[in-house]
């Protein structure tokens, strides 16, 4: 009769061989159970001569194992299905982890009841095992998954590490028990620091493998590709999505397939400085291979907003200049325009004056005066009376100090393009609260925000642990808690996409004289303009709403080209770019553009309403609507 045989590895159950010195093998070994008592457990090391018996069950086991490792992306709670979508496969892992942008979890929801409503709140990562560095611990949002409707949910993650991949579903305010797993598509290492960082490509599934290992044999560990599993026309149509990709790589056919919101979607990632490579027939034109939503201003393919829109390389070695992209901030600039504290060390020298002056005063001193006094039992309630008063002394210093209201600043430089009424906006958000914003910070959906460090406080390990943050995506883009801490400088650099239909209306009289109406709805300090005659036109103070006629200037050399000029100003670090704009819009402006300075910008919301914004500056460059239609 033969006996049943239940297999296991012996790693897993602690099983290592033993050596001739008495150690643990490093070694696997696999133990075989029977259920048959009068056969003795066989215990082999991986390496040796397997038994015919072990070789006839080698593929079980391997089956076991891989049914164990395949993750489960799916889970059904009664009448409601929870599946996420697969993420790009890594070819190729990268060397250093993104600093920026945000993986998209695609979840999917179908409530298969046909009366009751769910309530459903995604949670990732599903437990909270702290962190060395900081981490995320908590990332949510809320959904209503109607009675027989299906709902695709957009999950953001940002890029900090986590201590879990899988997602955790509620129903109604009540956790479920199953979790779903949730990986991301990069490996995420603080090891393996390279000189520069890797140029991260999501291809689509048309392009060859053939050709991706020849690039990526020609740049060893300077570029990853992330294959799509889904079709180019499945593909996300929240430009936040493609932020964690430095560009993306698909075919002419492809291209032509993007429905319009993902074609809008990728327009709005080139034009906030993002790559997108076309691999087609050489044969045909580069603009026959190119929609048009993806063309610039002129209608020709190749510099589009901040961003590049190129034929794919032939060559497997691809050009320096794709390699910008990659440059990305991770520290915060040392820059009066962004900085809002520069300095937030703590008096030592003068809390060291106070310590040693309560501990002579309330010490001797204390003790000879009452002893004059005859009076030495007051020390009972004189001491704990002495101790609150210099407390109170230095929370009333600090307080009148610093005060209990945050500050804020911000320094944008924003493309404004009229014609199509999109705004895309680069810079720093910059913090300093003597409390902890109690509600953090709010941004909208259309908004990329990156957590700079500064020089003293760089990313790495801590004794003490990590700092935990927490984000929920329910109403908007709530960065809820540990981003902002009380007397810590916060920075955070900004992209962003929207559609906006602000704009200044410019007027040519007969005689020449340009007269322009402010309809950015905030008061301008100073505006130069360049028409299409190449004559130039500045004003200053010009309040939201009002009327002016330009003081016309002279301009000296050739006009810019506003195009390759705008990619020039996203590869520098953006608070060089905005100095550089603010006090030499002559050298930048082109035909038919301007280039207003604001103190407040209107192109970015608040994130913290309760702090007084001051040094603010923003810099909008702005493309002038062709027609006076006003719309």
């Amino acid at each position: 009769m033969n006996a049943r045989r239940r297999f296991c590895l012996g790693p897993f159950l602690g099983a290592y061989p033993k050596t001739a010195w008495g150690r643990h093998s490093c070694l696997p070994s696999v133990t075989i159970f029977t259920a048959d008592k009068n056969v003795c457990p066989t215990r082999l090391p991986v390496g040796r001569r397997f038994s015919d018996r072990l070789v006839r069950h080698g593929m079980i086991v391997a089956c076991w194992l891989l049914g164990a490792a395949t993750p489960a992306l799916a889970a059904r709670y009664g009448s409601l299905e929870v599946a996420v979508e697969p993420q790009p496969a890594v070819e190729g892992s990268p060397a250093e982890m993104p600093v920026s942008g945000y993986v998209e979890h695609r979840i999917v929801l179908r409530n298969r009841s046909k009366t009751a409503d769910y309530r459903v709140r995604l949670i990732t990562p599903a437990n909270d095992y702290g962190h060395f560095s900081d981490y995320l611990k908590q990332n949510t949002r809320s959904v209503q998954a109607n009675h027989g409707s299906t709902v695709v949910v957009s999950l953001f993650q940002p890029m900090l590490p986590t201590t879990d991949e899988r997602l955790a579903v509620e129903i109604d305010g009540e956790r479920q028990e199953e979790l779903v797993e949730l990986p991301s598509p990069l490996i995420r290492t603080w090891l393996g620091r390279v000189s520069r960082s890797p140029l991260v490509v999501l291809t689509s599934r048309g392009i060859s493998q053939d050709y991706k290992d020849q690039v990526r044999a020609a740049h060893t560990n300077e570029i990853t590709f992330c294959r799509s599993e889904s079709a180019a026309n499945e593909w996300s149509s929240h430009w936040l999505g493609y932020t964690l990709y430095d560009a993306v790589l698909l075919t002419d056919r492809e291209i032509a397939s993007l429905p319009a919101d993902v074609l809008l979607a990728v327009r709005r990632f080139v034009e906030a400085g993002g790559i997108v490579l076309v691999q087609g027939s050489n044969e045909k034109p580069f603009e026959e291979l190119v929609p048009k939503p993806l063309r610039g201003g002129d209608g020709a393919p190749d510099y589009v907003g901040f961003g590049l829109v190129r034929r794919a390389p032939i060559a497997a070695r691809w050009p320096q200049e794709l390699w910008t992209a990659a440059v990305k901030p991770k520290v915060a600039p040392s820059d009066r325009m962004v900085e809002i504290v520069s300095d937030v060390s703590v008096p030592v020298r003068g809390l060291l004056l106070v310590v040693i002056g309560f501990a002579v005063g309330i010490g001797p001193v204390n003790v000879w005066m009452l002893s004059r006094r005859r009076k030495r039992m007051w020390l009972w309630w004189n001491v704990p009376a002495m101790s609150l008063a210099t407390c109170l002394a230095v929370f009333t210093y600090s307080l009148l100090s610093e005060g209990i209201t945050g500050r804020g600043r911000t320094a944008l430089v924003t493309l404004l393009d009229e014609n199509a009424h999109r705004a895309t906006t680069l810079g720093y958000v910059s913090y300093y609260c003597p409390l902890t914003p109690p509600d953090g910070l709010h941004f909208s959906y259309e908004t990329e925000v990156t957590r700079l460090h500064s020089i003293d406080n760089q990313p790495g390990i801590r004794i003490g642990g990590g700092r935990a943050l927490t984000a929920d995506w329910s109403r908007d883009q709530h960065l809820d808690s540990g981003w902002v801490v009380a007397r810590v400088p916060a920075c955070f650099g900004i992209r962003k996409s929207e559609t906006r239909r602000e704009r200044l209306t410019f007027r040519k009289a007969a005689d020449g004289a340009v007269t322009v109406v402010n309809g950015l709805g905030t008061d301008i300090d100073s505006l130069y303009y360049l028409d299409e005659d190449g004559m130039a036109g500045v004003a200053r103070e010009l309040p939201a709403g009002a009327e002016r006629t330009l003081e016309r200037r002279k301009t000296d050399g050739p006009p810019a080209a506003s195009a390759r000029t705008l990619r020039g100003l996203f590869e520098e670090r953006w608070n060089l770019s905005l100095a550089q704009l603010k006090d030499h819009p002559e050298h930048y402006v082109a035909p038919g553009c301007y280039l207003a300075v604001v103190k407040q910008s209107p192109f970015l919301e608040d994130p913290i309403p309760s702090a007084i914004q001051e040094g603010s500056v923003g810099v909008i460059y702005g493309v002038a609507a062709q027609g006076n239609d006003g719309r």
